[in-house]
């Protein structure tokens, strides 16, 4: 009888995470934001993750770039966007930060993909929806932290980004039993359920 190897899959380390928000963990910002622009014209449009923990978005994102190096080429962190999950608010949205399902991983089993999530209210999507149209044209986006210290502006970190080509945005409606957004839809009692 052949014997299975599980495994929990993650792209960073759950302890650092931990320190990471009040939505996700406990470092981010209450309520947790996500920001979107762009640094210079010549740049692709970013996402900034908002930290109230300095050390925390450093650490989580110096191993990221140990690992994957300052361009995800594989495509190792998934990042995607749910919109239009709510009837009575259609411009919140939700988003996810997990690990790709591995390939090749010869009998390893996954048993626990982990994830962070969040719902995001904004009143308007005028910010992503100009985020959306940036990243068409650039085929690109920077994910980056950014620190959010009360009564100071946001404090970007030098040099401390990654570079990612896929974007995963599904309309609620679109998200399939196995996509990675039912990480997001189905703690919050929408999505399908697995059997």
């Amino acid at each position: 009888m052949q014997r299975k190897r599980y495994g929990v899959v993650w792209s960073s380390d759950t302890s650092v995470w931990r320190a990471f928000s009040p939505k996700w963990v406990s470092g981010f910002i209450r309520p947790l934001h996500i920001a979107y622009g762009v640094v210079n014209p010549m740049a692709p449009p970013f996402i900034a993750i908002m930290f109230k923990d300095r050390d925390a978005a450093v650490k989580i994102f110096e191993r990221w770039r140990e690992r994957f190096g300052t361009v995800d080429k594989e495509e190792e962190i998934h990042v995607g966007i749910v919109r239009r999950f709510s009837i009575e608010h259609p411009t919140h949205y939700g988003m996810v930060i997990t690990s790709k399902i591995p390939r090749d991983q010869g009998d390893l089993q996954v048993a626990m993909l982990a994830s962070r999530s969040l719902t995001m209210e904004p009143a308007d999507d005028v910010n992503l929806t100009r985020f959306l149209d940036d990243y068409k044209k650039a085929g690109a986006y920077l994910l980056m932290p950014v620190v959010m210290v009360p009564g100071q502006p946001p404090q970007f970190i030098d040099g401390i980004y990654l570079l990612k080509r896929s974007l995963q945005v599904k309309d609620a409606s679109d998200v399939g039993p196995n996509d990675l957004e039912n990480m997001f839809l189905q703690p919050r009692g929408f999505g399908h359920k697995h059997t």
